[in-house]
């Protein structure tokens, strides 16, 4: 495969000089300043609309700049993500008939240990009653090696198996019980602090829900 190569990170140049000054502007003036009165708080506000107006400035200098490398970006994406998508899901149909396949062998494989283990017994059994009618010590018998699963091989490719242990929750109101009364770990539930929060604005009180608290807050915004 070749790409021709029409855009150079190194021939890409921005004059950053002006964004620059303004930045470094609106930290001094945010170092600056010291609240003690409402006046004081008045220029405040002022400073920090000011530097609200230099960083959508400068906010509007990048998405300005990077525009038409966007642009060319999106179309390239658009044409090869439907070519992506479409491999990646031919991946995963064969993994998906690979997978029942394994779990057949594996059913198999430990079915096979289990009748060897069997006949290992019986014959320690055997060997023990043997020893016991004969007055002896019972010999020593080895036990059968483990059968191991090789991985598969293709011609120019490897399908291992990796085994993971995975959790589904079958009885959510069981599950919750078992994380209050301490016999699940906290940490196995998220709290969704965006659905709380929506919670918060619609009933705009406190004591809804134990455990919860819902209070007003201060958010400070800058109007111009």
């Amino acid at each position: 495969m070749t790409t021709t190569a029409i855009i150079k990170l190194e021939d890409i140049k921005i004059d950053l000089t002006q964004w620059k000054v303004l930045s470094v502007k609106a930290e001094r003036i945010a170092e600056a300043i010291t609240i003690d009165s409402d006046e004081e708080e008045q220029m405040a506000i002022d400073s920090c609309a000011e530097i609200k107006r230099f960083g959508k400035q400068i906010e509007e200098a990048r998405v300005s700049e990077k525009a038409p490398f966007k642009e060319i970006s999106e179309y390239i994406d658009g044409m090869f993500r439907p070519l992506i998508k479409s491999t990646d899901a031919a991946e995963e149909i064969i993994k998906g008939k690979i997978k029942p396949w394994r779990i057949k062998k594996e059913q198999i494989r430990q079915e096979e240990e289990r009748k060897r283990q069997i006949e290992y017994q019986k014959k320690i059994a055997e060997e023990q009653a043997r020893a016991k009618k004969e007055k002896r010590e019972a010999e020593i018998i080895v036990p059968p090696p483990a059968i191991i699963e090789t991985q598969t091989r293709g011609t120019t490719a490897s399908a291992p198996t990796r085994k993971t242990w995975k959790a589904e929750i079958t009885d959510p109101m069981l599950f919750i019980k078992a994380v209050a009364d301490g016999k699940v770990p906290i940490e196995a539930i998220e709290i969704k602090a965006s659905f709380i929060n929506a919670q918060a604005k619609q009933y705009k009180r406190d004591g809804v829900y134990p455990g919860i608290k819902f209070f007003e807050d201060i958010d400070v915004s800058i109007r111009r």
